[in-house]
């Protein structure tokens, strides 16, 4: 039988593991930021989601777009502002 112990003990290097790799979202996050308060205009941090994955829909200087939840990647067209919203499925 397992014990409680051990059972919880993989729980927490489970969870561990899922926070690092859904991190990219945040760490490059807190890199725009940084680059904003040393005076870059041109940044646009990425918005995430509560388990530190890009959100479906990020925006930028000339519109939104539909993101890869893990990379942040583009995923189909630039909807510019005035054009409505991204459809993101």
């Amino acid at each position: 039988m397992i014990s409680s112990k051990y059972i919880s003990s993989l729980l927490l290097l489970v969870v561990a593991v899922n926070f690092c790799i859904a991190s990219d979202c945040l760490e490059n996050k807190a890199k725009a930021e940084e680059r904003q308060r040393e005076g870059m205009m041109d940044i646009v941090p990425p918005k995430c989601d509560e388990n530190g994955k890009y959100e479906k829909i990020q925006c930028f200087f000339v519109g939104c777009y539909c993101a890869d939840g893990e990379t942040g990647a583009i995923i189909g067209d630039v909807v510019r502002w005035g054009e409505g919203r991204p459809i993101c499925d």
